[in-house]
Formats: C-alpha cells, sequence, structure tokens
C-alpha cells in the first residue's frame, strides 16, 4: 500500500510538469529513492527518504535555501522579543492541496501532538527549546501548559525555556512542518 501511495506522488510530480517546461532542463525533477519511506507524516518520521519527500512535500514557518540564507516560508514576518525567548510568526495566505488554508492553528495542533506523552515521534526533542515542551512529553505537565499558542487564524506565538539562536532553523526542518488538523483528527 505504501508503495503505491509513493508511485502516486512520483506520478503527479512528473506528470505535472507540462510539455513546454520539459523543454527547460531546471524544471525536471530527478531523484533516487532507494527504499520506501517510513512515513509521510511529518510528526512521525526522522529516516533520509523520508525527510526528502517531505521537503518536497510540505513547507514550514521558514526555509533553508542552498545558498546557506534563512528565509521567510509560510510564514510571512516573525518577530522576536528583545529577552529573545518569544517568537510572534504572521503567516501568509498558504492553502493545502483541498484549497483549505494552512493556519496558524495547524501548526499549534501537529507541534502540541508530536508532544502528547502517547504519540510517537522519534525527534520530538527538536520542541524542547519551547517553555514546558519536555515535561509535557514526560506527562509532567498538561500539553496545555506548553507555550506554543495561536492568537488568531494567522498568528503563533512561541515561548522559549531560554534564548536559542537556532530556533528559526528548527522552524525549516519537517518535524515543525504543520500537518492538516483534519488529518490530526482522523489519526488521533
Amino acid at each position: 500500500m505504501k508503495r503505491i501511495n509513493l508511485i502516486i506522488i512520483l506520478m503527479f510530480f512528473i506528470f505535472s510538469v507540462s510539455s513546454k517546461e520539459l523543454k527547460n532542463e531546471k524544471s525536471i525533477l530527478k531523484t533516487c529513492i532507494y527504499s520506501e519511506p517510513r512515513s509521510l507524516d511529518t510528526r512521525k518520521t526522522s529516516d533520509y527518504i523520508s525527510t526528502q519527500l517531505l521537503f518536497l512535500l510540505y513547507r514550514g514557518l521558514m526555509h533553508y535555501n542552498s545558498d546557506n540564507t534563512l528565509v521567510c516560508s509560510l510564514a510571512k514576518s516573525y518577530h522576536i522579543s528583545k529577552d529573545k525567548k518569544k517568537y510572534t510568526f504572521h503567516l501568509k495566505d498558504a492553502f493545502w492541496s483541498d484549497g483549505s488554508a494552512i493556519t496558524a492553528y495547524d501548526f499549534e495542533k501537529s507541534w502540541k501532538t508530536i508532544l502528547s506523552p502517547a504519540f510517537p515521534s522519534p525527534s520530538c526533542e527538536l520542541l524542547y527549546d519551547i517553555k514546558n515542551a519536555e515535561n509535557a512529553k514526560k506527562a509532567i505537565v498538561g500539553i496545555d501548559e506548553v507555550k506554543i499558542n495561536a492568537t488568531d487564524a494567522k498568528t503563533l506565538v512561541v515561548e522559549l525555556e531560554n534564548p536559542s539562536p537556532y530556533f528559526l532553523f528548527l522552524t525549516s526542518l519537517p518535524t515543525y512542518f504543520p500537518m492538516p488538523s483534519n488529518i490530526i483528527e482522523k489519526k488521533r
């Protein structure tokens, strides 16, 4: 079943390029996938193959370019507090493949799901810079104590335990990519 899903995804990429674009070598997707991905759920994977496919399918708040620069991706802008512990992200207008909007609530639900004690996430430690994240994963505090808050559909506020100079970079990694809220609800 997984192999069929992977083939469908790759066929989508291959056939979404029009014949006019095929004349331009830069429009062709070339990749080598030597084994099946373990998952295409951003919250449940850390293996190389899955991660490479996730970079093709999803985006995070930030994106790390090939020229070694970090740029906004799904975030339109961000603000860092003076104490460097509070990040406020303002989201762009972006949409899932079904046409529904990607919202700050999708980020909040995805990240808090990863931090749920019962949820199997091999890379949950990447979220431990967030205030109360590690304690929530260990069931010391409730998930509502984790300082990830969507104040509205376009604004995500994240408070860290301590200043973290690499936090923006972390938001460019698949663990920080959102999953659609309707999928999160179905899979719980």
